[in-house]
Protein backbone atom coordinates (compact mmCIF):
# COMPACT_ATOMS: atom_id res chain seq x y z
CA UNK A 1 0.00 0.00 0.00
CA UNK A 2 2.72 2.19 0.85
CA UNK A 3 4.20 1.89 -2.44
CA UNK A 4 1.18 2.72 -4.18
CA UNK A 5 0.43 5.68 -2.40
CA UNK A 6 4.03 7.21 -3.24
CA UNK A 7 3.48 6.02 -7.18
CA UNK A 8 0.38 8.38 -6.18
CA UNK A 9 1.86 11.58 -4.96
CA UNK A 10 4.56 11.59 -7.18
CA UNK A 11 2.91 10.79 -10.46
CA UNK A 12 3.74 12.82 -13.47
CA UNK A 13 1.65 13.89 -16.47
CA UNK A 14 3.01 12.88 -19.41
CA UNK A 15 2.46 15.30 -22.85
CA UNK A 16 5.00 13.59 -25.02
CA UNK A 17 5.48 9.67 -25.49
CA UNK A 18 7.71 7.03 -27.06
CA UNK A 19 7.11 5.62 -30.79
CA UNK A 20 7.53 2.07 -29.44
CA UNK A 21 4.60 0.63 -29.48
CA UNK A 22 2.77 -0.72 -26.14
CA UNK A 23 2.90 -4.68 -25.81
CA UNK A 24 -0.72 -6.34 -26.20
CA UNK A 25 0.09 -8.09 -22.87
CA UNK A 26 0.56 -4.29 -20.96
CA UNK A 27 -3.01 -3.26 -23.13
CA UNK A 28 -4.75 -6.23 -21.37
CA UNK A 29 -3.30 -5.28 -18.14
CA UNK A 30 -4.33 -1.84 -18.12
CA UNK A 31 -8.06 -2.36 -19.79
CA UNK A 32 -8.78 -5.18 -16.87
CA UNK A 33 -7.43 -2.56 -14.34
CA UNK A 34 -9.71 0.29 -15.76
CA UNK A 35 -12.50 -2.27 -15.78
CA UNK A 36 -12.31 -3.32 -12.15
CA UNK A 37 -12.74 0.30 -11.78
CA UNK A 38 -15.77 1.50 -9.41
CA UNK A 39 -18.24 3.61 -10.61
CA UNK A 40 -20.97 5.12 -9.36
CA UNK A 41 -24.12 2.92 -9.04
CA UNK A 42 -22.04 0.48 -10.33
CA UNK A 43 -22.73 1.65 -14.22
CA UNK A 44 -19.74 0.96 -15.68
CA UNK A 45 -20.00 3.23 -18.22
CA UNK A 46 -16.96 3.71 -20.10
CA UNK A 47 -15.45 2.78 -23.66
CA UNK A 48 -12.05 2.34 -24.42
CA UNK A 49 -10.57 3.14 -27.94
CA UNK A 50 -7.12 1.34 -28.25
CA UNK A 51 -5.70 2.82 -31.44
CA UNK A 52 -2.50 1.99 -32.97
CA UNK A 53 -2.93 3.44 -36.34
CA UNK A 54 -0.86 6.71 -36.47
CA UNK A 55 -3.35 8.82 -38.72
CA UNK A 56 -5.79 8.41 -36.17
CA UNK A 57 -4.03 8.89 -33.05
CA UNK A 58 -3.67 12.14 -34.77
CA UNK A 59 -7.43 12.72 -35.39
CA UNK A 60 -8.22 11.63 -32.14
CA UNK A 61 -5.62 14.08 -30.62
CA UNK A 62 -7.31 16.84 -32.59
CA UNK A 63 -11.11 15.69 -31.07
CA UNK A 64 -9.18 15.71 -27.51
CA UNK A 65 -8.28 19.43 -27.95
CA UNK A 66 -11.66 20.64 -28.50
CA UNK A 67 -14.12 22.04 -26.26
CA UNK A 68 -13.04 21.69 -22.33
CA UNK A 69 -12.53 18.03 -23.07
CA UNK A 70 -15.07 17.07 -20.62
CA UNK A 71 -17.52 16.09 -23.64
CA UNK A 72 -14.93 13.82 -25.24
CA UNK A 73 -16.25 10.85 -25.96
CA UNK A 74 -16.05 7.56 -28.50
CA UNK A 75 -19.36 8.95 -29.51
CA UNK A 76 -17.61 12.25 -30.75
CA UNK A 77 -15.16 10.28 -32.50
CA UNK A 78 -17.05 7.85 -34.35
CA UNK A 79 -20.23 10.19 -35.04
CA UNK A 80 -22.20 7.51 -33.29
CA UNK A 81 -23.96 8.52 -29.75
CA UNK A 82 -25.79 6.38 -27.45
CA UNK A 83 -26.80 5.78 -24.21
CA UNK A 84 -29.89 8.34 -22.76
CA UNK A 85 -32.68 9.42 -24.28
CA UNK A 86 -32.77 11.80 -26.11
CA UNK A 87 -29.65 10.86 -27.60
CA UNK A 88 -29.47 9.49 -31.27
CA UNK A 89 -28.09 5.78 -31.46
Amino acid sequence: MDELMEIMKYRRSIRRYKPDDVPDELIEKILEAARWSSSGDNAQPWRFIVLRDPEKKKAMGRIATEGSGRRFSAGAFTGRLCGRKGVRS
